[in-house]
This record gives C-alpha cells, sequence and structure tokens, in this order.
C-alpha cells in the first residue's frame, strides 16, 4: 500500500487543519502573465498617470475588503487589508515604481513586477518563517494593481460544485472572495503557516496545504485529491480501496479535533497536580487572537520584526509605540514579552551601509546591531516603555553572548527610563528585563547571568543550532539538528537550575516547547514555562493533563546520564516513564 500512495504523494506544510477529499480546479496566476513592453520616450507621465489610477481602484477595494471581512469572520482576520492599504500608500514604495517607470522607460505592469520581486527576494532570505512568509503579501498586492492594468483572465474556476482549490500562490484576496460553500481546501506550491491565506482558511475551517513543490505541474482540474491538512500531505488520484481508507481516518480526525477542543477551558496541570504554564509565541494581532482562544497563560515571546520588514525603513518611535499598545490591548492583562529586533545575518534591513557577510548567521545581527546603533536601540525600547503604561510587559534581549553585552544593555536601558522620567512620560517602573540564552556561552555562565537580569528565556531553535553546529534548513546536515541531543539538554537543565535557585523565571521557547514529544521531559527537567506557536497549545496542554510530573522527574535524571540521541530516543520509546 505504501508503494502504491507514494506514486500520487506530494509532502508540503500543514497550513489548516482536516482531510478533505474532492475534485481539482487550478488556479492560473496573472503573475505569469504579464509582458514587459517599452514605453514611448516623452510618455512615462501617462504610464504613471494609469497606475496611480489602478493604485487608488485597489485601495478602495481593499478598504470593502476590510469591511467586509470584519463583518463576516472578525477584525484580526480583517486586518490585513488596512496593513496592505498602508503599503501602496507608503511614498517609498510607490516612488521606487514611479522612478523605474522613468528611467527603464517600461510599462506599469512590468515595473509593478519587477518591485515585487525584489521585495520578495529581500524577504524569502530570512530565517524567521513567519517573516518569510510575507513575500506574499507584497504579491498580492501586485497582484491587484496588475488586474487594474492589465485585462484578467479568468482563473479558471468556475466553481460549480465544491472543489479544492490548486494554486502556486493562494492571497488573502484571493481567499475571501472565493465561494466558501464550493470550496472544500486549498493546496499552494508557495507559502507557510503564517500566510494571511492560511490564517483566512483556518479561520473559515477551510483545510490547507502549502509549500507542494511542483504541485500546479502535477494536477489538472478535475483530479480526484485528498488534502491532509493535519499532516501537510495531498494526494492524487488514488485508488477506490485507498480513498475508502482516508475517508475512515476523516472520520477519525474530526472525531479528535472535537475531542481536542474540549481542553481550551481545562487547567493546564499534570495528573499529581503541577501547573505548567502555556505562552503563546506571536509576530502580530493574528496571532494575539488564536492566542487567547486557545488559552494561552500570556505572550512568551512577541516578535517585533515584522511591520519593520513590510516597509523596509525603520518604524518611528510612535509607530512602534502604538503597534506594542494594540497588542496590550487586545491582550486583556496577559503578560507580553516583547523581544527587541532580532535582525541579523540576511534578516538584517537593507540599507547600502555594509557589505554582504560570508557568515551573517555568526556575524554583524540583532543586539550587535543595537549596540552600535544605539539611538535605534533607544527608539525601540522607548517605545516598549511607554507601552509599558497600557499593560504587564517585560523586555527580552536576543543573541546575547557575553556579560559585557549584558552590562551595555543594561546601561542603555536605565538611561533610557531615566530620559523619559526627565520628559514626564509615564512607564511602568518595575518593569523586568530578560534575556534570551540561545548562544551556548550565554548558557554556560547562566549562574553570572541571572545576578544581573529579571528573567531567563531559553530559545532552543538557536541554542540547538549554535550548540551542534548545524544550520537546521540545510538539507546535508539537517539530520545533526537534534533536539535530544545530550549536549542541548544539558544546557537547558543547567539554565533551569540555575533560574530555580535565584529564584528568576525560566521560560523555554521554539519548536520543543510546543512538541508533545518532548513535553513531557522538559516538565521532568523543572521547566514549568512553555512558549509555543498558538496552533500548539491545545496538544501541549492535553499532554501535560496526561502526565505526572514526579513519574517525569525520575526519567529525566535517566535521561541526562545517557551519552547519545540514539540512547536517549530508545529509553523515551521504550516506554519505561509515562507516555
Amino acid at each position: 500500500m505504501e508503494k502504491e500512495i507514494a506514486k500520487h504523494f506530494l509532502k508540503g506544510i500543514p497550513a489548516s487543519p482536516g482531510i478533505v477529499i474532492g475534485k481539482a480546479c487550478v488556479f492560473q496566476d496573472i503573475l505569469y502573465l504579464v509582458e514587459r513592453r517599452d514605453v514611448e520616450k516623452g510618455r512615462a507621465e501617462e504610464e504613471i498617470l494609469r497606475l496611480k489610477r489602478a493604485i487608488r481602484q485597489v485601495i478602495d477595494e481593499l478598504v470593502e475588503d476590510n469591511l467586509r471581512v470584519s463583518q463576516e469572520i472578525g477584525k484580526r482576520e480583517a486586518e490585513i487589508f488596512l496593513a496592505h492599504v498602508a503599503i501602496l500608500e507608503d511614498p517609498y514604495f510607490i516612488s521606487k515604481i514611479f522612478q523605474d517607470i522613468r528611467e527603464s522607460g517600461i510599462n506599469a505592469e512590468a515595473s509593478v513586477l519587477r518591485e515585487i520581486e525584489e521585495f520578495k527576494k529581500v524577504f524569502e532570505k530570512m530565517d524567521d518563517p513567519y517573516i518569510k512568509t510575507r513575500a506574499q503579501d507584497l504579491s498580492d498586492i501586485g497582484r491587484r494593481v496588475i488586474q487594474k492594468l492589465m485585462p484578467s483572465p479568468q482563473n479558471g474556476c468556475d466553481l460549480e460544485e465544491p472543489v479544492i482549490i490548486v494554486a502556486s500562490e493562494l492571497t488573502p484576496s484571493d481567499t475571501i472572495r472565493l465561494d466558501r460553500e464550493k470550496v472544500l481546501a486549498f493546496a499552494t506550491e508557495s507559502g507557510g503557516k503564517e500566510s494571511h491565506a492560511a490564517i483566512l482558511a483556518r479561520s473559515l475551517g477551510i483545510p490547507a496545504v502549502v509549500g507542494l513543490e511542483g504541485l500546479v505541474s502535477k494536477v489538472k482540474k478535475g483530479d480526484l485529491l485528498v488534502v491532509d491538512g493535519d499532516m501537510g500531505i495531498l494526494l492524487i488520484n488514488l485508488p477506490e480501496e485507498l480513498i475508502e481508507n482516508y475517508r475512515e481516518l476523516q472520520k477519525s480526525r474530526e472525531s479528535y479535533r472535537t475531542e481536542l477542543s474540549k481542553v481550551i477551558p481545562l487547567s493546564s496541570e499534570t495528573l499529581d497536580g503541577h501547573e505548567v504554564r502555556l505562552w503563546a509565541n506571536i509576530g502580530g494581532l493574528a496571532d494575539l487572537e488564536y492566542a487567547l482562544h486557545f488559552g494561552a497563560y500570556g505572550i512568551g515571546l512577541f516578535r517585533t520584526e515584522l511591520p519593520f520588514l513590510v516597509w523596509r525603513r525603520f518604524l518611528t518611535e510612535d509607530e512602534q509605540f502604538y503597534l506594542y499598545q494594540k497588542v496590550l490591548t487586545e491582550a486583556k492583562g496577559r503578560e507580553v514579552t516583547i523581544r527587541t529586533l532580532d535582525f541579523g545575518g540576511d534578516k538584517f534591513i537593507e540599507d547600502g551601509r555594509r557589505e554582504r557577510e560570508k557568515n551573517p548567521f555568526l556575524g554583524y545581527r540583532s543586539i550587535r546591531v543595537f549596540l552600535r546603533e544605539k539611538a535605534l536601540f533607544r527608539q525601540q525600547l522607548r517605545a516598549i516603555l511607554r507601552a509599558s503604561a497600557h499593560g504587564k510587559v517585560k523586555v527580552l534581549i536576543p543573541m546575547i553572548s557575553s556579560m559585557e553585552e549584558i552590562s551595555e544593555v543594561r546601561e542603555v536601558f536605565e538611561a533610557t527610563k531615566s530620559e523619559l522620567r526627565r520628559e514626564g512620560i509615564s512607564f511602568d517602573e518595575e518593569i523586568s528585563l530578560g534575556v534570551m540564552v540561545e548562544v551556548p556561552s550565554v548558557a554556560i555562565i547562566a549562574d553570572q547571568v541571572v545576578k544581573e537580569v529579571d528573567f531567563l528565556s531559553i530559545g532552543t531553535n538557536d541554542l540547538i543550532q549554535y550548540t551542534l553546529a548545524v544550520d537546521r534548513d540545510n538539507e546535508l546536515v539537517n539530520p545533526l539538528y537534534q533536539p535530544l541531543n545530550p549536549a542541548v539538554l544539558r544546557l537547558i537543565q543547567m539554565v533551569t537550575e540555575v533560574a530555580k535557585k535565584a529564584k528568576k523565571s525560566v521560560t523555554l521557547c521554539g519548536e520543543m516547547a510546543g512538541n508533545p514529544t518532548y513535553i513531557p521531559l522538559l516538565v521532568g527537567m523543572g521547566l514549568s514555562d512553555l512558549s509555543m506557536n498558538p496552533y500548539a497549545l491545545l496538544e501541549a496542554k492535553k499532554t501535560i493533563r496526561s502526565i505526572e510530573r514526579q513519574r517525569w522527574e525520575q526519567m529525566a535524571r535517566r535521561v541526562l546520564d545517557l551519552p547519545s540521541v540514539e540512547a536517549i530516543s530508545r529509553l523515551l520509546s521504550e516506554g519505561d516513564g509515562p507516555r
């Protein structure tokens, strides 16, 4: 059976849960139909005027879409359309297109496409999946403008019957215009879990799988598809006996999700009464509402990079303040840990002030940038401090590697607070300052670090990478990226014990925190605060409610004595501890 399935199988990224079976309808992408043509000399201004009219029409439509989605789905999902309006009204973004038309002498459609592609190159280099998928927002804007500039062909889907939409890329504007009663699922070649189309799919209850390489070339209209949004797979024209197997699986998955939702109002406690606080990692308001719906204790990590990357400039203090204040207001009294900018490596804003680095992830990044660009650092700190007057906030500094950096950060932090006091601007005088433990050097001297900060946050994704010298996105060495490596586990244990002894809080965030395979062991190692993707919260709570901490403490002691990943995995899989 496995060989038979393999012939019809595509693996992608699960973006919205559920299993559906239905016929395919393949969307056409207008971006592939754009042709470049030269504009006659002296007629560039006419082309720019044509573009301005198209932009005005798109802005009007985006405002209408915002109102429609607010009413039909929710304000959170609708905010993306106002963000698109802001981009189209951004003079920097638009002026670059105008300049290209004038200097290159090409038509507006081609110039819009070229600018979108340039932005996408910057975004798609980034190591944060959430930020990387923002490139799709720019593509969506480009499509809408181009559709106004050139005759738009039919997308290829008449939706006379319920179908599975197949596309190279499916944008938020595509998504909201679809008849929900006629759409069974989405399947796309590009995109990620954090794309707005994926978020809308989840809101609408439509299963979705993205990142399916070669999808459009392998599927044609009318093909019978199975979309498994839980596992991230798509199956094409399976034999009837295998289709029947999936129908049974579909029923059991639906039953499981119904049961899982029942844990939302329940406490996050082990069987022996130990509370494990489950926090959410967010990148903006879209994630925040899911975090609250799924019962997050608070926000353990608010990544602040996204708006800077969307606008490709450093936001003003007031712009940042407004964003942080809005998140705090929506958090409704829950504590929010705001991480300062984690630009770095190929995530840095390209402003032309530095040469390309040979090894960017070990170079000029994150707090290393801010300690050189202290005016920008103070600007973000001022915005966060001002926002702290409107809710519970903690400040988290990423990529710390030495005590000297901590001292320098503390100095800037205290100076910024003094500056606000002199100006008569209110903020939380008791606001906490903490650091990410993601570089092994800091984990090793955690006993010294904890004396100088108010809390610690263990960032497992980078800690594993740096400890094992493995790039998790490099397929050649990806198997060496091992969360259960004894060195990694001992560093986590060391930091946890140090924090506990110093009576300082420690939170573990990253992929490990939301993985049911690792959660029992982490609890046994003494961690009581785990921060994860909002969509992992229910599985995590279900896992916690099924284990006894005392028994997993015994298991953790045994695990930490083992010399290899293989030995640790074998012990955990043998069931010698509670499951």
